[in-house]
């Protein structure tokens, strides 16, 4: 396994507040592996470390607090419209410790592809051989760099370009740089059969400005890319959108509403979920 140090840092971030939201009893998810995940990452961080406020039990929201609330309902959210969708082949870029394969419950005959850096992917396959869980589906772990060639090592490890397949995109564009997110929906687009889907959520111009954001970018979570009207921007690439209502969200799933999704408050909405079919030609 591979030290914190070259661990994805929101890899890490994500599967703390998993964890934490795996122990409230109104809980919208059970992650049992976030605890594993979570224990061996920070076993050789030290206070000094930039993510030494996790061993003091805190979760990204205690360093960003617009961000409050949103990563479980961004979680629930995923995991709803990903069972929805019913497709044969799911694909999860940038997965970092994600564990649907393992707490969705999925068709036998579903292929879940990870796809994540050489660094992440040997780190969760060392944590998962210590373990007795087993996927639900077929899982298959692709280590390859989004910023790279990564749909050669997905088709050399089975991927049907002619099956329908559902893209799963979670915590991972604002990371990329224009280029980058660009070129990454461009192959997504190129890849996709009648039938796929795709549910991600972006950052809105927002997120650049809002002064509590700026405590998380001077912490490292930057925001290399934004986009501003997600319905056309998807268009672009061939999907016909749907953005979630952050307000019938909440309350659906009984939760506050996130203060980076609250359409009512200065500088927000910053953050945005969307579902989106691949468009006919």
């Amino acid at each position: 396994m591979t030290t914190p140090e070259v661990l994805g840092y929101t890899a890490i971030t994500t599967a703390q507040d998993r964890r934490v939201e795996s122990a409230r009893p109104d809980r919208l998810f059970h992650d049992e592996l976030a605890e594993l995940f979570v224990a061996a990452a920070v076993a050789d961080i030290d206070d000094d470390h930039l993510l030494g406020w996790i061993l003091r039990g805190q979760t990204l929201a205690d360093v960003v607090p617009s961000i409050r609330g949103y990563l479980a309902l961004r979680t629930r959210y995923f995991d709803d419209q990903a069972i929805a969708a019913g497709c044969p082949q799911v694909v999860i870029v940038g997965a970092g410790l994600d564990a649907r394969a393992y707490r969705l419950t999925w068709p036998t005959t579903t292929v879940v592809f990870e796809i994540d850096t050489a660094d992440v992917t040997a780190f969760k396959t060392g944590v998962l051989a210590g373990v007795d869980h087993r996927p639900s589906c077929r899982r298959i772990a692709i280590a390859a760099d989004l910023r790279e060639d990564w749909s050669t090592p997905l088709a050399a490890a089975g991927f049907d370009r002619e099956t329908a397949t559902l893209w799963l995109a979670e915590g991972l564009l604002p990371y990329l740089d224009d280029a980058g997110t660009s070129r990454l929906m461009t192959t997504i687009a190129a890849l996709s059969a009648p039938g796929s889907g795709i549910v991600l959520d972006h950052a809105y111009p927002a997120a650049r400005t809002t002064e509590d954001n700026a405590a998380g970018r001077a912490r490292g979570v930057l925001f290399g890319s934004v986009v501003a009207d997600p319905l056309v921007w998807l268009g672009r690439f061939g999907w016909r959108a749907e953005l979630a209502d952050p307000v019938d969200l909440a309350a659906r799933l009984h939760r506050d509403l996130p203060p980076l999704l609250d359409p009512a408050r200065p500088g927000a909405p910053s953050f945005w979920l969307a579902t989106a079919t691949r468009q006919a030609g």
